[in-house]
Formats: structure tokens, sequence, C-alpha cells
């Protein structure tokens, strides 16, 4: 074989036959030499393959005049020659190094050089054993492999893989098989990647370090690759001395005897060894990262499709399943109020009672946001799956202890089951989602067994959605106005603003029917300015006595436009913020933050009134009243109502009206149907009064009309006393 090797006189060794040894490092790629690290020859080449003269330019008799340091580039001989002595020293056991190289014909090459340092049984440095691979088309190209690095990278990598044998063989461990599948070497770096010494693992039978799992595949194809030969790359465990296993990549390489024929049988096969542990748990976390949900490990959108693949499996098998869809109520508050971070320990919290609340052969998934699905299995009954589904609405409902908060928020949930609604997944998760809508328009906090017949209700609530949005788009709305009178003196005293819609096909629709939708879809902005602006410029043309009444919801109050959208309508209007009346129930103190505050103190800063609407019909009413100084309170329509028939409804009345005057804030009984009502009120001292009995809502155009027929608002006179 015709590598370089020292000036031994005259006289030639005699020749020996190549081993495999020798042929895998003729053939190899990349430059392999030997460099002497003895004083007497410090840096004289000793060894070098075809390869490295082939990089170099100077033939194998050429090379044995050349020293390491001729060969170097002036610049980069002193770098070179530091990491040499490191070597030397012990203080790095290899090196990965781009310098440049003189060739013979003067030219200068960029070269990689991979050292390492081979040493004597006291520990004296011998050589230095060089990978050297030609780099310089690399560096004169730098540019155009940044535009497409990863083709190169993709092209490096399959490079890289195919002459791993060489490559790295400093750091992975090399073992020689014989054509008996006995070992003839093991590298010393068996020691480091399965914790066994070469002369321990030499004789150990390769079956043994395989994982139960691996061993009849890589035994089927490593008795493969022997007979076929070639090159070929596999992955599997192997046992570490200490008894856990080590993911790794082994490039198997075949090399045959001088004088056998491919054909006949492979006489001996190579195999570089790598520990690739680290790359298959980033690689297994990676694959789990993409199936499951990154804040509460929950299985995401993707794992949960596969799982209702399973479940139809089962089903048709003869089994019985449930999907169930689950959604927070009034999750968005908490984010508002407490911050994101409270709202993330709140979805983590409902993500262990809701595993806690299924069985080991169930899923519990993560959609996003507050959206979760737990799919059961081996149900008896859809009432079983009811019963199951009002479990979780009762354990998603508890009090929550997050962060020094006591949190409270409800859940509603939708159920479809399998094979009753359907088998697969997209008509699974669709109807359990259309009874979810169900649920939550039930009043939340509810769970709700698909029916056929929801899916129609549905689609009239999504097809209003969109009528909605064109209404918005085409103003195609009015606002309506019902006076509030004084109950001492008859007058009209105010008017309250309400919202119709002038549907094409339905006519004159009423608020209840799309406001709720409009706060779902955040519609509610947008419409709650329209009528802002549009509220008070007509009652800028109304006696300026009468003031104006505007509901706002909590979706306004958060608004970042809210402040800026009433200022502009006072402004445009020319209507004293002192007539203006805002109109809030205690929904939106429950949902309160510091900056919904702020715009309610910013408010009456500007002269606005603030009124708190259906007083009495929440579990901490009197709390807001020392929490918020209001300028109004409206009495309940549902405790007006029965104020004559039952003795409960009256004591509230009179009790409300009491805390009213203890407090200084003017009461305001809504739902006001009769005269007997009135008079009831007029006697324990209501300030106003709301209701049918005076005027049903009108359009803004009958309003001066409407006015015309109550008595000034200056007049004392009780026009009502006799009624």
């Amino acid at each position: 074989m015709p590598l370089v090797r020292p000036k031994l006189g005259a006289s030639s060794p005699t020749p020996r036959a190549p081993s495999p040894a020798d042929i895998a490092l003729e053939r190899a790629p990349f430059g392999i030499s030997l460099v002497s690290a003895r004083p007497e020859s410090y840096g004289t080449y000793i060894f070098a393959n075809p390869t490295l003269c082939k990089i170099s330019g100077y033939s194998m008799e050429q090379l044995n005049d050349v020293t390491f340091r001729a060969l170097c580039h002036a610049d980069d001989f002193e770098s070179a020659k530091e990491t040499l002595e490191r070597l030397k020293s012990g203080a790095v056991d290899e090196t990965d190094a781009e310098l440049r190289i003189c060739r013979r014909d003067g030219s200068r090459i960029w070269v990689r050089q991979r050292r390492s340092v081979i040493k004597d049984a006291a520990g004296a440095p011998l050589f230095y054993l060089s990978h050297t691979e030609d780099i310089s088309e690399r560096k004169a190209s730098d540019a155009a492999i940044n535009a497409a690095r990863s083709i190169a990278e993709d092209a490096l990598r399959e490079s890289e893989a195919r002459y791993r044998l060489l490559a790295d063989h400093a750091a992975d461990m090399i073992v020689c098989t014989r054509a008996d599948r006995t070992r003839s070497y093991v590298s010393p770096a068996s020691q480091r990647l399965l914790g066994y010494t070469p002369a321990e693992i030499i004789d150990l039978d390769f079956a043994t370090f395989l994982h139960p799992d691996d061993r009849e595949r890589v035994q089927a194809e490593y008795a493969d690759f022997l007979v076929t030969g070639g090159a070929s790359t596999h992955t599997y465990r192997l046992r570490h001395h200490d008894g856990h296993y080590v993911w790794v990549e082994a490039h198997w390489v075949a090399t045959f005897g001088a004088t056998l024929a491919k054909s006949i049988a492979c006489s001996v096969a190579v195999s570089v060894v790598r520990d690739i542990s680290e790359r298959k748990a980033a690689e297994s976390k990676i694959a789990s990262m993409a199936r499951h949900d990154e804040l509460t490990g929950l299985p995401n959108r993707v794992l949960l499709r596969e799982r209702l693949e399973q479940a139809r499996t089962f089903v048709e098998r003869g089994g019985s399943a449930a999907v169930l869809s689950i959604d927070l109520d009034n999750f968005k508050a908490v984010n508002d109020t407490l911050g994101h971070a409270i709202g993330d320990a709140l979805l983590r919290e409902v993500a262990e009672r809701l595993q806690r609340c299924v069985r080991q052969n169930d899923t519990v998934a993560r959609l996003g946001g507050d959206e979760f699905v737990v799919v059961l299995l081996g149900l008896e009954s859809r009432e079983e799956a009811a019963q199951r589904g009002q479990s979780i609405v009762e354990r998603l409902s508890e009090r929550y202890e997050l962060g020094g908060h006591q949190v409270l928020v409800s859940a509603s949930v939708g159920i479809t089951t399998s094979p009753r609604d359907g088998m697969f997944a997209d008509q699974l998760l669709k109807n359990a989602d259309v009874a979810l809508y169900c649920a939550k328009a039930d009043g939340r906090r509810a769970c709700r067994l698909f029916e056929p017949s929801m899916a129609a209700h549905r689609q009239r609530r999504l097809d209003t959605e969109g009528e909605l949005r064109d209404a918005l788009a085409d103003e195609t709305f009015a606002i309506f106005y019902q006076p509030i009178v004084s109950v001492a003196s008859g007058a009209v005293v105010g008017l309250e603003a309400l919202v119709r819609w002038r549907h094409p096909v339905r006519g004159l629709v009423y608020p209840d029917e799309f406001i709720p939708i409009a706060e779902d879809t955040g519609m509610i902005v947008p419409l709650g300015e329209w009528v802002l602006r549009g509220a008070c410029r007509h009652a800028s043309q109304w006696p300026a006595a009468i003031r104006l009444s505007v509901n706002v919801s909590p979706t306004q109050l958060r608004s970042a436009t809210f402040l800026d959208a009433v200022c502009g309508a006072l402004q445009e209007s020319g209507l004293s913020a002192d007539r203006l009346d805002i109109e809030i129930t205690e929904s939106v103190l429950l949902q309160a933050c510091d900056g919904t505050l702020a715009v309610l103190n910013e408010l009456r800063r500007l002269g606005v009134g603030i009124s708190l609407d259906d007083f009495g019909t929440g579990y901490s009413s009197l709390g807001y009243l020392r929490s918020f100084r209001f300028d109004r309170i409206k009495i309940d329509r549902s405790f007006v109502g029965d104020l004559l028939q039952r003795a409960e409804s009256e004591a509230i009345v009179r009790a409300v009206i009491g805390i009213g005057s203890a407090l200084g804030i003017s009461t305001v009984a809504e739902g006001v149907e009769t005269r007997g009502q009135l008079q009831r009120l007029r006697s324990h001292g209501c300030s106003e009064a709301q209701g049918y009995l005076f005027s049903k809502a009108r359009p803004a155009e009958e309003i001066t009309a409407m006015l015309a027929a109550f008595p000034s608002p200056q007049s004392d006179r009780d026009t009502l006393a006799s009624a």
C-alpha cells in the first residue's frame, strides 16, 4: 500500500499483505497523517495517505522531506503550534481547526484539521494524528452557501454520514468484525460510550448489548448486511455497563479480502458507533411538544384527533364513546382583572381537575384558551355521559386558590355520543360545540347533550351574527327612549336609550335577541359607540332639565376606546356631561380591574352620572355601594312587579329605598305598570320610576310630542296624586 513512511535507507521493507485497516485508510476521502511529536524529529511527516498527498500537492516521497511548519501558512503556524502543544501537554484530547496550507505549486488552500495525540506507554507524545479535509471551495463560496444554507447543510450531513468511519474516529467507537462475527478490534471509545474497556467488550456477544425491543430487528439487519456488503446506517439501543441503555447511530462499512470475490461473502465489517442519546431525547421532546399543550401538558388538537380515531375503532368493534366540549365561563374576566399569570395558573389547575375526573383510558385535551375536550370510552348510556358531564361542571366550578387570590369561575359542557351522533372526529367535535353553545345560551354552568335540533339553532345563531355585522356596517339600528319620571311631580326627568334593530325581514328586533350575540362577538363595542353618539345628539335637543341614560356593558368599559368615545360624543353633540348618566350592572364591578375603576372615576370627574342597574339581583350588591359612589340605584323590575303581592318583595324595595336615602343616592324603580305600584313606591319615598305605566319606549322622532304630555320638569305639582 503506497503510504508515506520514514526513509529507512536504500533497502526496502519486505512487502506485506494489506490489512483491512490499510485498505480503509487508503480509500478514505479525507487526508490522514502522522506528524512526529518527538524532539529530534518534531514536525516532520511520518505517515500520510494518498488523499493528503492530493490535498497538499506533494508526492508521497516529497512529503518525507516536508515539515509541518513548511506546509502550514505562516499566518496560521503559531496558532497551529499552540494547539499541538496543548495536545502534547494533555490539556485537550482533540482539536478541530481551520487553517491554510501552502501547496507545492505555491497555491494556498483552506483545510479543516482534526488532531489528536498518540502517546507511548509512559505517556510521552509520539505522533500527532491529523484528519484533513479540503474546504477551499467552501471558503471561496461562503456567500453562495449562505444563500442556500439549508440545502448545503443537508448535503453536508449526508456527506458526513457517508464518511463518518474516518471523520469521527477519534470520538466514536470503532469496531472491526471478522467474517465469523468475532471482533478483531474495538477502539478505546467503548469505555466512554458503554463503560467497557476494549478488552472487556471484544469477546462479548453483540446480542447481549442490544435492547430487547431492538434485538430481533438489528440482528436481521446485520445478517443481511454481512451478505450484501456495502455501507448502511442503523439506529438502536445498546446496554451500558451500569445497566441503562444508550441510543447509538452505527455506520456499517463492509470491506473484502483481496483474494475473495464480493459475491462470496463479507470477510470484514467496520462499524463506527456514535452516541445519539441527546439527539434522541431532543427529538422525543420535539415530538412531544408537537402533540401536547405547552402550558398544561395535555394532548393538543393533533394528538386529540389520533385519540378520536382510536375511539372510532373502539366504537366500530361494538363499544361506545362520548366527546365533551368544555369551556370556562367568564375566563376572560380572570385574565383582565388578575392578569395572565393567574389565568395560566387557573388553566393548569383546571387541567389537573379534569384529569382527576376521568379514567385511565379516557383522554383530556386542551385546544387553546379555555377550551378543553374530554373523550370518554365504554359508557353504558347517554345518561351516564350526562352524569359525568355534570360532575365535571360541578368540579370545575369549585373555588380556586391561586397566588393569594380566591377565584370563582364556572364551566359549561356540551356532550355528543358515538355511534348515535356520528363516528368521525370532525362531526363529533362539531356536535359537542353545538351542545356547548346551547349550554351557554341556557345560562352557563350547565351541561347539555347534543340533539339534532340544536344544529339548526346554532346555524340560526351564526346567520344572525352575519346579519348583525351587516347591520352594524349599514347602521340599520334605531334608538328608542323610555321616560324616567319623578315620583313626586310626575315630570319626566330622564330618558333611557334603548337600541332596536330594523331587520329587513323580521321587522323591529328587540335588544334581548341580539345584544347577547353582540356581547359574545365583541360587536357591542362599535354598536355601543354608535348608540352613545346618536343618543347624545338627540338629547342635545331636549329640555335642559332632562338627562340621558345609556346602558354600558363590561366589554365596553374594558375597551381602550370607551372613554374617548364618551368624550367625543359629548363634544360632537354639545351635550353637557352632567346630563349624561351611564348605567352599569353589578357584573361590571364583579369583573372590575384597576383600569375599569379608573374609567368610572374619570367619568365622575367629568361630571357624568353613574347608575347601578338591576340592583338587588346579585349576591353582593350592598358591597358595591360601599366600594363605589353611585348617583342612582335602579331597583330591579322583578321586585317591583311583586310589590303588591309578596311581602318579601315589598320589604326588599323598602330596604333599598331606605339605603339609598341614607347614602344620599337617588332610587329608580323599574317596571312600574300599575298606579297601585306607583302609590306604594311614593309612600316608601322612592325618587323616580320607569315603566309601561308612563310609556313604552318611543322612537326619537316621537319624544317631543311625548314630553308635551307630561308636566314640566320644573313643576312641583304631583299630577298623579289623585291617581
